[in-house]
């Protein structure tokens, strides 16, 4: 009977592992040509239907709870992407080899606050993240396999990774499939910045790369790297577009330039979304690394930073402002140029920050000071600076602040 018992739930595990269900889909038989066949189908479902009643009283009789897996069903919302990425190099490229293409599936279970994305590489291999908690500050979360995906930049330190694989170590989606987290600081900083909160919105209507009519929201960054230092600067053109449909995100398209070195590209497209039911076992951990939490930035001291994992080269995007004077004085946004100092005294990047006081600007991961001049400030001779270091990793860095004191 053991024997037969296992037999059994490997049948049926494959047989379930072969179908897809989704709530709100029906299937509808075809009607029987001939009421004979109706009959006959009737019987053998009927009996059908005893013999598998009989199995599974058998299979369940001297079953236990196996914990986690044992649960019922979960129904989650879904997303599955197809990620694209490019680079036309004119410098010595970065070593290594990995893919260029990859799906992204991500399943969210909103009720129990739980994620998991899986990355499935063209030769079938695949990659998990799940977390717990949020999708983007995790009370914890776990990984299991590698990261295969190509990194494409220059070997040159002051240009570095141009495009690489998203969401290494995160949770990936175009779209929030969990609550907003809010907003932190005296600058009102969102915790998760949406396309509404960077980009512009263009005029009339656009083709994705599925041939989707879409509003396209763009955000554009400029700056140079190498300012003030024995190196020629190079000249760098970012645009970050999103295509929206209603108010999904159905694409993100990048091109990051640096001019005279290369171009780098990616796009992430978003190819089926719904509900669907997933095993009670989904989002186990067990065999996963343990990553651990991702704390929420905080807003102390009126500086904020915020990162978002974001799957690109890193960003850093802010704010300059003109604070202090009198008790009666606003905080009022000025345009300028805003520069990010290395520890050893070196300018790395530099960016022009609008009229609105935003600026952006790509980093590789370091510690930086940011300082800037502003026409608007002592006649742009003071000097404005970020209230203390600002450290760069692996995500994009949000809501910066770059300040001028007031006397």
């Amino acid at each position: 009977m053991p024997d037969l018992e296992h037999d059994l739930r490997e049948y049926f595990d494959e047989l379930s592992a072969r179908v897809e269900r989704r709530v709100d889909e029906v299937d509808y038989p075809t009607a029987p040509t001939r009421r004979h066949r109706g009959r006959h189908l009737v019987l053998v479902a009927a009996v059908a239907l005893a013999v598998l009643a009989s199995l599974v009283a058998v299979i369940t009789a001297g079953r236990r709870d196996e914990g986690r897996g044992s649960g019922s069903p979960v129904t989650v919302e879904y997303e599955h992407l197809e990620y694209a990425q490019r680079a036309q190099l004119r410098c010595a490229a970065l070593p290594g080899r990995g893919f260029e293409s990859m799906d992204i599936e991500t399943w969210a279970d909103r009720a129990g606050k739980r994620w998991r994305t899986r990355v499935t590489y063209p030769d079938g291999s695949t990659r998990d993240v799940v977390a717990e908690g949020s999708p983007w500050y995790p009370t914890d979360h776990f990984s299991r396999g590698e990261v295969r995906g190509a990194t494409l930049g220059c070997k040159q330190s002051s240009i570095g990774i141009l495009v690489a694989e998203p969401g290494q170590g995160g949770v990936v989606s175009l779209n929030p499939l969990a609550d907003d987290p809010g907003r932190v600081g005296s600058g009102n900083v969102p915790l998760v910045p949406t396309y509404r909160d960077v980009a512009e919105s263009l005029p009339g209507t656009q083709r994705d790369s599925r041939g989707r009519l879409a509003r396209v929201w763009r955000e554009v960054i400029g700056g140079t790297t190498g300012s003030g230092s024995s190196r020629p600067s190079i000249r760098i053109a970012q645009t970050h577009d999103w295509y929206v449909i209603g108010d999904q995100v159905v694409e993100e398209r990048y091109v990051n330039r640096y001019a005279g070195a290369g171009t780098g590209r990616w796009s992430l497209t978003l190819v089926g979304s719904g509900r669907r039911t997933v095993p009670g076992d989904w989002f186990d951990t067990a065999g996963y690394r343990d990553l651990g939490p991702v704390q929420v930035p905080s807003g102390g001291g009126g500086s904020v930073t915020t990162l978002v994992s974001h799957g690109m080269l890193t960003l850093v995007s802010g704010t300059l402002e003109m604070v202090g004077g009198l008790s009666t004085a606003s905080v009022d946004p000025v345009g300028g140029l805003v520069s990010a100092v290395d520890s050893a005294g070196r300018v790395v990047r530099s960016a022009h920050a609008a009229e609105n006081g935003h600026f952006s600007m790509a980093l590789p991961p370091g510690r930086y000071q940011l300082v800037a001049r502003s026409p608007n400030y002592n006649d742009g001779l003071g000097q404005c600076q970020s209230d203390g270091a600002l450290a760069v990793g692996n995500q994009w860095v949000k809501g910066a602040l770059v300040l001028c004191q007031r006397k």
